[in-house]
């Protein structure tokens, strides 16, 4: 057990006693490769969520990770164990605040806890498992990454002002800003 997947091994069997060591044939054998989880795809994206889906590889599971911003350094540690959650930020931390988002048979779901107009990356990492841990496939795991959209304005324009400078063919409008990014201020005749 314990072996990596994709991996050749050199094996010798040997006898020892009294009268000395007997060395058999070397053999060598090479574990099974896994195909790596692919198409990492979001959907109905929001200011506060966004929808996951993986197309899954040729492990027993997969683990998927997600950041804040747009490179991921950290990457899981076989044997590990991992605690998963689709709330951002609750799942375990693997380094560089590099958060377990879901694992095992994953395939879709929602991610929530997200902030408003961020980018986010997020990896796929097939693995097998000997029940006590993974057994991560390294090499390019699927990734991709996602913008929030901005969250709608909760503060209005107020205290619209029009009587400080009225003249015959202009008129200052003054108003205090409320916390979107833009504001608009129109006549009707």
């Amino acid at each position: 057990s314990n072996l990596k997947p994709g991996e050749t091994y050199y094996v010798r069997a040997y006898a020892t006693n009294s009268q000395g060591t007997n060395y058999g044939n070397q053999q060598t054998f090479t574990t099974n490769s896994i195909t790596q989880a692919s198409n990492l795809q979001f959907s109905s994206t929001t200011d506060v969520q966004t929808g996951i889906s993986v197309t899954v590889g040729g492990g027993s599971g997969r683990l998927i990770i997600g950041k804040l911003g747009s490179s991921i350094t950290a990457t899981p540690t076989d044997g590990a164990s991992y605690s998963a959650s689709l709330v951002f930020g609750s799942g375990t931390n693997i380094g560089d605040n590099t958060y377990v988002i879901a694992e095992s048979n994953f395939t879709s779901g929602t991610i929530t806890g997200l902030q408003s107009n961020n980018l986010y990356v997020f990896q796929a990492f097939e693995y097998t498992s000997d029940g006590s841990g993974g057994f991560y496939y390294q090499e390019s795991p699927a990734q991709n990454t996602v913008t929030t959209i901005k969250a709608a304005p909760t503060t209005q324009a107020y205290t619209l002002d029009l009587n400080d400078d009225i003249r015959d063919d202009s008129i200052l409008v003054k108003w205090n800003a409320g916390n979107g990014d833009r504001r608009i201020v129109w006549q009707i005749q």
